[in-house]
């Protein structure tokens, strides 16, 4: 028997696979269905879609996104929607609350003021369109939303919001740091290299708010710490440390020191290249991709104070300010004053010597590489930084974040 069943599946093996076959297509077809949530996600009735443009870890997600936003945060984001039908659709972007159930007065999602487009509307066939969306978290616990599209072939009106989806309402905006004034403080976290509190714009030798710190001479105290704006060109807001961040010196063969004690020797080749090098490439370290301009951490993005950024600041080139106590350059700017003495990167006339900011004098000086002098770093940041928080004093720093997305084709 066993012999004959055997010969039997040979001779139709043919027949065998193809029955195989049509019980595959068949488990497909009556398999329902399911868009993924991808940047292209469509709904089941192909009639809009969705895209967050930034990476959620996304898995297998249908008709809608979980969004976390942390305490005392903000999110920007854009919403997509594509209508792939062959008629009008009507949509609604709606959320619904997570954790915690219910909305706050400190919880606000709103459409962004800058958003062309509307939360609900329609949409001509094969069109898009792209809203931007503002989360604020003013609370002190991480919230949870999901977000997610809804549509009718009816009218605006008919679209349905059900399981405690509500229609986005409302609008929102933001303020762009680069719309803020200077020596406005910010909360700024470097990561590029630097450690401890130094990355927060904490000064060199600092102990506390009474004693903040300085380079050199401890007499020469910094009066004040953290991050400031240090000024605002071509729609990018410069961030500077309001101190000294470390002590620089460099000695005759290039080598770096930041233990703020003066060196044996010093750099003797005309315009202290490696100095300079020195300086940019310790301030690089205090960059954050995720402020800097397009997100690079490179020296066109950060770099040490030059007498181009004073020049800048002040209206006054350095050598206008060399020795000279002019009124642009004795403390009119803040941003100049009060952080001890500190390094340009700038040479004195390609000599053995570079620029400083003398603290006691008010003016530039000019030293050679083995003082320790303060390093100072600007670094640019891209145009889309925006406020969360703060009122931008001392006491109470803007809070920055860097998530809007730009509309994509």
């Amino acid at each position: 028997m066993k012999t004959s069943l055997t010969k039997i599946i040979k001779e139709n093996k043919y027949l065998y696979l193809y029955f195989i076959f049509i019980l595959t297509i068949i488990i497909t077809i009556s398999t329902p269905i399911h868009a993924k949530f991808t940047n292209d996600y469509e709904t089941e009735d192909d009639a809009v879609g969705i895209s967050f443009d930034f990476n959620l870890n996304i898995q297998d997600i249908e008709e809608y996104e979980s969004i976390t936003v942390d305490a005392n945060d903000a999110k920007i984001f854009n919403v997509k929607i594509t209508n792939n039908n062959t008629k009008i659709i009507y949509y609604g972007i709606w959320y619904r609350m997570v954790d915690p159930i219910d909305i706050n007065d400190s919880i606000v999602i709103a459409k962004l003021e800058d958003s062309e487009e509307n939360t609900s509307g329609s949409i001509e066939s094969n069109k898009d369109k792209t809203v931007s969306i503002i989360i604020k978290n003013k609370t002190d616990k991480n919230i949870k939303i999901d977000f997610g599209v809804s549509s009718s072939e009816i009218d605006a009106n008919s679209v349905e919001y059900l399981d405690g989806k509500r229609l986005i309402s409302g609008v929102d905006k933001v303020t762009y740091l680069n719309k803020t004034t200077t020596g406005s403080f910010v909360s700024y976290t470097a990561n590029n290299g630097c450690s401890g509190n130094s990355c927060n714009g904490e000064n060199a030798n600092y102990i506390n708010k009474d004693n903040m710190g300085y380079c050199g001479d401890s007499a020469q105290k910094f009066t004040k710490t953290g991050w400031q704006v240090a000024y605002i060109k071509e729609d990018s807001a410069y961030l500077i440390s309001a101190g000294a961040i470390e002590c620089i010196a460099t000695d005759g063969m290039g080598n770096i020191s930041l233990n703020n004690s003066k060196l044996d020797s010093f750099e003797k080749t005309p315009s202290t290249p490696k100095h300079i090098t020195n300086l940019n490439n310790e301030a690089l370290k205090y960059c954050n991709e995720e402020y800097s301009v397009d997100r690079i951490c490179n020296s066109n993005t950060t770099w040490a104070f030059s007498a181009n950024d004073l020049n800048i600041i002040s209206n006054m080139p350095a050598k206008a300010c060399y020795k000279f106590a002019s009124e642009s350059c004795m403390g009119v700017n803040d941003i100049i004053t009060g952080s001890g003495d500190y390094w340009l990167a700038t040479n004195y006339e390609k000599s053995t010597t570079n620029y400083y900011w003398s603290n006691i004098n008010n003016y530039l000086l000019d030293s050679d590489t083995s003082n320790p002098l303060g390093l100072r770093p600007v670094i640019k940041l891209d145009p889309n930084v925006y406020i969360i928080d703060g009122d931008g004093t001392a006491s109470n720093p803007y809070k920055i974040a860097n998530e809007l997305i730009k509309e994509t084709n």
